[in-house]
């Protein structure tokens, strides 16, 4: 009786140890696949990796700009762009890939160059994310973490 008892708990536990080894395999491959995005509909050309805003006279896309207070607050960045009038898909919480390089860990600004990032905080700052580590040992990274931060300032026209 005693070894029935063993035989079932082996079993049980081996049941659950492979249930929790085949969801964490499970996570693991996609949660560079996890992130907030939305559709909009693009006001003008748009291509992947524009840092863009929602303009409020008419609800659409545009490429965002730190120097121009019509086109800020950024809200995301493009993942999916189109021409003016088609939908566009934008990260605002999440992973993108495929960026220009630029140094691990830098934080992300909403340049001065429409659409752009930069890495040196401009007058009317805007974090839009991080990068991301790359391969061990390299100096660059073309994998970006997108967090957008609205500033709530008067001042800068947010």
């Amino acid at each position: 009786m005693k070894k029935r008892h063993q035989g079932f708990f082996a079993l049980l536990f081996a049941g659950l140890f492979l249930l929790l080894l085949v969801q964490t395999a499970d996570a693991a491959s996609w949660w560079t696949q996890k992130y907030v995005r939305y559709s909009a509909t693009a006001g003008e050309t748009l291509t992947t990796g524009d840092v863009v805003c929602i303009k409020g006279s008419d609800g659409e896309a545009y490429k965002a700009d730190a120097d121009d207070s019509s086109l800020r607050p950024a809200v995301g960045v493009i993942d999916k762009g189109g021409a003016s009038g088609s939908t566009v898909e934008i990260v605002v919480d999440g992973v993108i890939s495929g960026m220009t390089a630029k140094s691990p860990g830098a934080t992300l600004y909403l340049a001065t160059t429409a659409g752009a990032f930069t890495t040196t905080a401009p007058t009317n700052e805007q974090t839009i994310g991080w990068v991301l580590p790359g391969t061990a040992g390299s100096s660059s990274s073309t994998t970006y973490f997108i967090r957008v931060e609205a500033k709530k300032s008067p001042s800068a026209g947010y």
